[in-house]
């Protein structure tokens, strides 16, 4: 195919036991190969399963730092949509509040029907996305 490099090459080995020495011996013969002698001029990558599993284990703790931290941003975000949506439907209805105190309802009934109001708004504005 006229090339005369090789991009890629699978090694497979029978004993597990023989990986290191593998590994040793493929890099050895690649920088002779690409005539490397010193370390911080190696041109090439071997990828082993060990190398794999360490890999995947970083990306794992990532996630794990980053998720809840992601989660925790957007549960902050809702609680201030949440309260702002409390204070201007408050603020709008002032003077239904002085009303339904002037009839006799209690504080802890206005504040349960703000909240079941926020609720459901909120509720349904989640569902709707």
């Amino acid at each position: 195919m006229n090339v005369d490099y090789i991009a890629m090459g699978k090694v497979v080995l029978n004993d597990e036991s023989q990986m290191d020495e593998a590994v040793s011996s493929i890099t050895a013969i690649l920088k002779e190969r690409h005539h490397i002698t010193d370390d911080s001029q190696i041109d090439f990558s071997l990828i082993t399963p060990v190398f794999v599993r360490e890999t995947i284990s970083k990306m794992t703790r990532v996630f794990n730092v980053f998720l809840p931290l992601i989660s925790l941003i957007a549960l902050l975000a809702a609680g201030i949509v949440i309260v702002i949506l409390m204070y201007m439907s408050v603020n709008e209805r002032v003077s239904e509040i002085g009303l339904r105190k002037a009839v006799g309802a209690r504080s802890q009934d206005i504040l349960f029907q703000f909240i079941a109001e926020v609720s459901a708004t909120s509720l349904v504005e989640a569902l709707s996305e």
